[in-house]
């Protein structure tokens, strides 16, 4: 039958490629000088395209035309019975000249995606008499439209979505309101790594990103016409700072000396030597740019962010400088204003010398590569007494100052922060090796300690000055300024598409590449493109990737809309801290195994963690440390607050559960076993139920019952009184939802299993009439498990487990993941690993593949003009190659295919970096503990 079924359809192939090969088509054109031309290939007769197929590409087989797409329709087939084919009916498409033409049409079926099979062979000509109507440029442009969002639907990008808000003006077409309507900013939910990593509480501390008016909000239109405001007359956080001298007491701990040349509103990063720093940037550049946000998916995008400041500051590193630096180097420091590396920022490194001499010679010879390779311009100065060299290239790619101080040297990307750096070495400014706050965070993280590799602190002061008027509002003009850019970028390229150059800003405007208006500085910048790579650039911000520091614009006044946002800002920063401003230290050890502690002093109110903190209270003690079963893979424990638990089920739905309020224990945990699960939950999922309405045991219920349908599961409680717990265990249960929502129907029963052993085992079936679900119930010694699986009951008995043994035991609560127990579930997460790969592949092939197949650019040129257009270079997770396809929409990666032939591996590429790391990780621990003082946040990561 299947060779009958394939026989039939290459008689099909043939006959409708005969009837292609043997018809004239008729060809319409239309033409605006300065404009390359459109046309329409109508077929004689419709060309039915296989059944079989799934993706229909038209390819030029001449230069003078390109941009193809097919125009299809869906006709129904004769006869009584609801049948319909496909059909190809012309094609649309763009020409250069006129002349002779040939377009090729090919498909791919579904059995076999890597094998086209042409289907029609077209040879025509482009010329006078075949004048057709303005219509044909709007059909071309919906077309093309069309292409776009389909292109977006299957790998959402800003270039996609660009044709759809901007350029339909400039085909005649209407932009829609509904796609210029923003959406509402979704409410910002971490994931539940960030939450017990304390990444959430450091973005709730610092409040990163520009100012936001909330679409729908309840508030007084924005002003138009009010007068701006000096910048010094915005008030920021009135927030007091803790009583940090009261807090010292008589302790005077030590601290680096290059401290003294940090001024006290910057960060401070310290690491104990320079081999440390190596190691640091290694496995940052290993786990994709991330080290709080490992996983195997990566980006898509290089940014290449080391790389960029390393040369910017001519301090790249080589096999030499790794093998002899630490013979003249001691501590490093690095220090700035703000942590946007990605988008821009001035960095400054401050090195601890052994052997100055060396350092001036190695520097010195760096400055002399950077002049003679990037002609870049070196000049001297004095600064405070101090001989200050430099050296510069007009678009910021190279930035260097550097001073030598003793057995200490300063290198720069920015001449102010230098400076100031010179000015904390005379106390000129109070440096952060004079404030107390730093001093205090020493009496608990102590210099030196066999857990301090490395060592950030974010300073009082910092954070004041992250949430301050001139850095939140320039930062909003920096993110307006950069979605300027975007645009333009988007802009020129597809100018560089369709016409074969960049073009300059203001053809851009005038040929309607830019919407409808032009977009502005809101700084008072001038945009310009860049002839060679099409890169926009801003007078005051430069360029998207290496945009100036916030630090280095003077900002003087704010206007009235921005005062407005500023001031909404204030009032709900005020609402989270209501006491004292935060500072956030963080501790290191890296090598072979991870440690990595975070302080933040105290929690903020209305915090992510006020559900956890309702559950455990603050009470320090010991995690538990009950066994588990040989094929638990995820093991969340913690402190319970009993009290707070009786609250909570008194007024709980969950009322017949208060019989735990007589016998239990403040140990609890909750275990995930190995298996396949059949839905996938997103992290922040869970996260969201943590922090969700009801109870806190509502919320724990929720979240075992929504895991237990997923994989094997047991929850372990301890009991204080084993007796009177196997005693309450057939009624634990009973009537365990409110029965008004079941018509008094009994949801709950219990039923007493044949024993195991000596041991009662109990089966409790809850029956909702759609579904029924069932948990297994046991006491076994001082402990109450209640699994969803009777064997996990049976291996606990016959104890077939093993003790968990955290690395930091003290705590309110703990998660471990036993990545050596992964079986079933180690294929299920490699397999979403490369999924998320090839997602973040599949969002650069739409332009990538339009460079090389529509504009003729070599793939790594195309690499070079997308990293100078948008600051990134696209990049497959997996190791792949982007090539031209043929296809005409998008490149085809080696690994992943193309946009309408999408390929997924089932496991990760294991020579990448990132996964030769998340393969070396046996356990990963965190342990999330709550004080009186706030929150410390230990994350331990043990490798092979």
């Amino acid at each position: 039958m299947k060779v009958l079924k394939a026989f039939a359809i290459a008689v099909l192939i043939a006959f409708f490629s005969a009837q292609a090969y043997c018809a004239s088509p008729k060809v319409s054109i239309y033409s605006e000088p300065g404009e390359p031309g459109y046309f329409y290939l109508e077929l004689p007769e419709p060309l039915v395209i296989p059944p079989d197929f799934r993706v229909l590409e038209c390819t030029s087989s001449t230069k003078n035309v390109y941009l193809l797409t097919p125009k299809t329709e869906t006709a129904k087939e004769p006869g009584d019975l609801p049948a319909y084919k496909k059909v190809l009916k012309g094609i649309y498409g763009r020409f250069s000249r006129e002349g002779e033409a040939g377009i090729k049409v090919a498909g791919c079926a579904w059995n076999d995606e890597n094998k086209r099979t042409k289907i029609g062979d077209y040879s025509f000509a482009i010329g006078k008499g075949a004048e057709g109507s303005e219509d044909l440029k709007k059909e071309w442009g919906s077309a093309w439209k069309r292409e776009f969002e389909w292109a977006g639907f299957s790998a959402d990008s800003s270039f996609a979505s660009y044709f759809k808000k901007f350029a339909p003006p400039r085909y005649g077409l209407d932009v829609l309101p509904a796609e210029l309507q923003p959406w509402a900013l979704p409410l910002e939910t971490p994931d539940l790594y960030s939450v017990f990593s304390s990444g959430a509480a450091i973005h709730e501390s610092l409040q990163l990103g520009g100012l936001v008016d909330r679409v729908g909000r309840n508030r007084r239109p924005l002003p138009q016409n009010e007068r701006s405001v000096p910048i010094e007359e915005l008030k920021g956080p009135e927030v007091k700072s803790h009583p940090f001298a009261e807090m010292l007491g008589s302790k005077n701990p030590a601290e680096s000396p290059l401290a003294g040349f940090v001024p006290q509103d910057q960060y401070y990063v310290l690491f104990r030597n320079y081999d440390k720093q190596i190691e640091l940037s290694d496995l940052l550049r290993d786990s994709g740019g991330n080290l709080l946000s490992m996983t195997g998916g990566g980006g898509g995008r290089e940014y290449d962010v080391r790389k960029k400041l390393e040369g910017k500051l001519c301090l790249e590193q080589t096999y030499l400088s790794r093998l002899f630096g630490s013979s003249v180097i001691g501590e490093v420091a690095l220090t700035g204003s703000d942590p946007f590396f990605r988008e821009g920022t001035s960095l400054t490194v401050i090195f601890g010398l052994k052997n100055p001499d060396v350092f001036k010679r190695h520097m010195e010879s760096k400055y002399e590569e950077a002049a003679a390779a990037k002609k870049a311009v070196r000049s001297s100065r004095s600064i405070e007494g101090h001989e200050v060299f430099s050296i510069l290239t007009p678009d910021g790619e190279v930035s260097s100052f550097y001073a030598q101080l003793g057995n200490a040297a300063i290198v720069s990307t920015s001449l102010n922060s230098l400076t100031r750096s010179l000015l904390c070495a005379k106390k000129k400014i109070p440096s952060l090796g004079e404030a107390l706050d730093l001093k205090y965070i020493r009496t608990i993280f102590a210099r030196g300690a066999e857990e301090e590799d490395i060592f950030i602190y974010l300073s009082d002061a910092h954070i004041r000055n992250l949430v301050g008027p001139r850095w939140k509002i320039e930062e909003t003009r920096r993110l307006r300024c950069g979605g300027n850019l975007e645009l333009l970028s988007n802009a020129a390229l597809w100018r560089k598409i369709e016409k074969s150059s960049f073009g300059r800003v203001e053809q851009l405007a005038s040929e309607k590449y830019l919407g409808e208006t032009s977009p502005v500085c809101p700084d008072g910048g001038s945009y310009s493109i860049d002839a060679q790579t099409g890169a926009p650039v801003c007078s005051i911000h430069n360029r998207l990737g290496s945009m100036t520091a916030i630090g280095e614009i003077d900002i003087k006044e704010a206007t009235a809309e921005e005062t407005l946002l500023y001031g909404d800002f204030v009032t709900s920063y005020s609402r989270f801290w209501r006491q004292y401003f935060d500072p956030i230290a963080i501790r290191a050890k890296i090598g072979g195994d991870l440690r990595i502690e975070t302080l933040i002093l105290p929690l903020i109110e209305n915090s992510w963690y006020d559900g956890i903190v309702s559950f455990t209270g603050k009470k320090d003690g010991d995690l538990p440390l009950a066994d588990l079963t040989e094929n638990t893979v995820v093991s969340l424990r913690s402190r319970i607050a009993v009290e707070e638990i009786k609250k909570s089920l008194e007024n709980s739905e969950l009322r017949s559960l208060s019989l735990f309020g007589n016998w239990l224990g403040d140990e609890f945990s909750l275990n995930v076993c190995d298996g396949r699960p059949f839905v996938e939950l997103g992290g922040s999922m869970s996260a969201q139920m943590m922090r969700g309405g009801g109870s806190a045991i509502e919320r724990l219920t929720l979240g075992y019952l929504v895991t237990a349908l997923n994989l094997p599961v047991y929850l372990s409680a301890e009991v204080t009184d084993p007796v009177a717990a196997g005693k309450a265990l057939p009624d634990l249960f009973l009537y365990s939802f409110n029965p008004r929502h079941f018509s008094n129907q009994r949801v709950a029963e219990t039923y007493r299993l044949d024993d195991y052993g000596d041991t009662a085992v109990y089966s409790n079936v809850f029956d909702f009439g759609f579904v029924r679900f069932r948990l297994f119930t046991s006491i076994i010694g001082d402990r109450l498990i209640v699994a969803t699986r009777y064997e996990i009951l049976k291996d606990l008995i016959d104890k077939k487990t093993f003790s968990p043994d955290p690395a930091d035991r003290n705590g309110n609560i703990g998660l471990t993941v036993y990545k050596e127990n992964f079986d079933e579930l180690g294929e299920t997460t490699a397999r979403g690993h490369a999924e998320d790969s090839l997602k973040a592949c599949r969002g650069n092939l739409l332009l990538t593949g339009l460079l090389m197949e529509q504009a003729g650019v070599e793939p790594e040129k195309a690499a070079e003009i997308i990293n100078a257009s948008k600051g990134y270079s696209p990049q497959c997770p997996s190791g792949g190659r982007y090539l031209p396809d043929g296809e005409g929409l998008g490149a085809r990666c080696s690994v992943h295919g193309t946009l309408g032939r999408a390929i997924s591996s089932r496991t990760m590429d294991e020579t990448a970096p990132v996964t030769k790391l998340l393969d070396s990780i046996e356990r990963a621990g965190f342990t999330l503990k709550f004080s009186e003082e706030g929150l410390r946040a230990v994350i331990n990561i043990a490798r092979d």
